[in-house]
């Protein structure tokens, strides 16, 4: 659980952290872009890495809350996409 219903502002945190870490987790290394321009890394991690404030990403978190997900890190992939799309629009 990443907190309870009553602490909101905590909750979002939390998503965000968690989101963030999935990202990073994510995200290929610069090393992995051998013949690429360095400026590809850099543009990938503004889109991913840019901050906000999360809500959509929250959601899902809250979502898997409410039917009890045991491990929240199982959404970590839905919620990815929807901050993802969110940006891609």
């Amino acid at each position: 659980m990443l907190a309870t219903a009553l602490d909101f502002p905590q909750f979002l945190a939390n998503s965000r952290q968690a989101l963030e870490d999935f990202f990073i987790k994510i995200l290929p290394p610069p090393e992995a872009y051998d013949n690429a321009d360095p400026r590809l890394f850099a543009a990938m991690s503004y889109v991913v890495l840019n901050g906000g404030k999360r809500l959509r990403p929250a959601l899902v978190y809250a979502t898997a809350n409410a039917l009890n997900c045991q491990d929240l890190t199982a959404v970590n992939p839905a919620a990815a996409a929807v901050e993802l799309i969110h940006c891609y629009s």
